[in-house]
């Protein structure tokens, strides 16, 4: 059995050496008993996958909450795979609005996610909804919320993003969750609420849910009449065209979520984009959080950022509507910013004769 010992001093330490990948989720056991509350930056989502499903063995009373990539590259025509950006925003609602401060709890990302900007804080504090039984809720309110949220309304729930209302049941696909949720209402009053399988659409009675189930937002881009008179404003300053021949601007702005809509994210906002870090720390319960980052690995962040500025060269020789890469991504200088200001530490695999 290995017996990994930590040194109380690395408190002090911006580099964390001798700890092999291997061995990673070891250090994060005996870490969590110096400092409960972890942000981890991995190489890809294939290693945080792998290492979230380690963490709940070893740590089975760790809270552990990922924040995935967009699984498209910048500038890409397409949009993210809808479960992916749900856990994202589902993830990143969570850290904003919860308090975690008695709390063993585990953030993994990756170097990939860190640099796509999210949406600003106020809107992951605006726009949740708390369900939890007997809470006495209007169907038609209810409705409004979600599809102002960004949900679209079906005869039949299939997929992630949708809800349907059948006399006194509600069905919601709550974005990033692998099953739906069914509220059953009386005299609009909730009376019980269940996961279902979106195939079958029977009830799974195996899955629990406790009281309380909150709804996230099924995207950081809203489509409400507020967001698109700000869309347009932002878009027509922007670029220097016939807006009248725009096919892309007249979807949008007759509400349609086009392909590629992500290209446009910080138009939709009239102050400017957060990030990750700026996210968890504003939020006081994360004061203490230890920020860990393989160094070996931080090669990733310019690779990164060289891939998004050839990405952006290459879609403005061929297409003029293209938002600067400062507008969506963060830049080198932010991400040394962030470095200095909440003392990353960075996890070596030698061991060093001074570590």
């Amino acid at each position: 059995m290995i017996d990994l010992k930590i040194n109380q001093d690395l408190e002090n330490n911006s580099y964390l050496n001798g700890i092999d990948e291997a061995f990673l989720p070891i250090f994060i056991s005996k870490y969590l008993k110096l400092n409960n509350k972890i942000f981890l930056v991995l190489k890809d989502d294939k290693q945080l996958n792998e290492i979230e499903s380690l963490i709940s063995i070893s740590n089975p009373n760790c809270k552990v909450l990922s924040i995935p990539a967009w699984d498209i590259s910048p500038y890409d025509n397409s949009s993210p795979n809808k479960v992916l950006n749900g856990q994202r925003i589902s993830t990143l609602s969570s850290l904003v609005n919860n308090d975690f401060l008695d709390d063993e709890l585990v953030i993994l990302t990756t170097f990939n996610s860190i640099f796509i900007k999210t949406a600003p804080f106020h809107f992951y504090e605006k726009f949740f909804l708390d369900i939890f039984i007997s809470q006495t809720i209007s169907i038609s309110s209810l409705r409004d919320k979600l599809i102002e949220m960004g949900y679209t309304k079906v005869n039949t729930v299939r997929e992630n993003n949708e809800f349907a209302v059948r006399g006194d049941i509600i069905d919601i696909f709550n974005t990033g969750n692998e099953n739906p949720i069914r509220i059953y209402l009386n005299d609009d009053k909730i009376e019980k609420i269940s996961f279902f399988d979106a195939l079958t659409q029977r009830n799974k009675s195996k899955l629990k849910i406790d009281n309380k189930f909150i709804i996230f937002p099924a995207s950081e881009i809203l489509l409400s009449k507020d967001n698109i008179e700000v869309f347009k404003k932002n878009y027509s300053n922007s670029f220097d065209i016939d807006l009248r021949n725009d096919d892309q601007y007249t979807k949008i702005l007759s509400g349609h979520r086009i392909s590629g809509i992500e290209n446009y994210f910080s138009l939709f906002f009239d102050t400017d984009l957060s990030n990750i870090f700026d996210l968890i720390s504003k939020n006081k319960c994360f004061s203490d959080i230890k920020y860990l980052i393989f160094d070996k690995n931080i090669n990733h962040v310019l690779k990164k950022l060289e891939e998004i500025k050839l990405l952006y060269k290459r879609r403005s020789d061929e297409f003029s509507k293209v938002l600067q890469p400062d507008d969506n991504y963060l830049t080198l200088n932010e991400f040394k910013n962030y470095q200095k200001k909440l003392k990353f530490n960075f996890i070596n695999d030698l061991q060093l004769s001074n570590s």
